[in-house]
């Protein structure tokens, strides 16, 4: 693996692992390229240190809490100024556009979007063909669709439905709209976290097998 294209190729295949992001690190560092190097190892190491500040503050470690959280606070303060640095150094040649869709680069790649579902849904193969994505912020809700008097599926999508009950095998009342969105996004799109416009969730009934 000596290009660009292979080292992004590994890193899509395993969005959450940092271990293909900081070897394509080292190898930008051998071939002149040491700010995009330090950028994503910057950004890596801000992911990892505020996973940790979380876990710190977990009821099970508060006797290290306050030695922790200061320590991690201060650390994170310097890396996110450098993070600021190196970012708005190279922001015209880093900065990714794709049409209709916000962006925000997190442990070195575009890792974030914000778009609508219908945007989302129409171009999520090819976004997510070319970018590291775990996380999408939609400005609109997606759209349950139901394919026949058993059968749901999310609008814009393909291939990805199925019936109620065995997306809750077992479960026959408190079945809500919020709850079937999220099995059909966890079913088309396992390694990505979504996060919604507020909306309140009607109750959906279970149809009858």
């Amino acid at each position: 693996m000596t290009t660009d294209a292979g080292f992004m190729e590994a890193i899509i295949a395993d969005p959450a692992d940092d271990t293909p992001r900081l070897i394509y690190a080292d190898w930008l560092d051998e071939h002149g390229q040491e700010e995009r190097a330090e950028f994503i190892r910057v950004q890596c190491e801000i992911a990892r240190l505020e996973n940790c500040h979380v876990q710190a503050l977990l009821p099970s470690a508060q006797t290290l809490a306050t030695i922790l959280d200061a320590t991690l606070e201060y650390k994170l303060i310097e890396l996110r100024e450098r993070e600021s640095e190196l970012f708005n150094a190279h922001r015209s040649e880093w900065i990714v556009r794709i049409q209709f869709v916000t962006s925000a680069m997190h442990r070195g790649f575009v890792g974030k979007i914000g778009c609508s579902w219908k945007v989302f849904a129409a171009n999520a193969d090819a976004i997510l063909a070319e970018h590291p994505v775990t996380m999408v912020k939609l400005t609109t809700m997606p759209v349950i669709h139901w394919t026949n008097t058993n059968h749901v599926r999310l609008e814009g999508t393909h291939g990805y439905f199925d019936t109620l009950n065995n997306l809750f095998p077992g479960e026959s009342r408190g079945i809500d709209e919020a709850m079937v969105r999220q099995a059909l996004l966890d079913l088309a799109y396992p390694r990505i976290e979504f996060t919604f416009p507020s909306s309140d969730a009607a109750l959906l009934p279970l149809p009858s097998p």
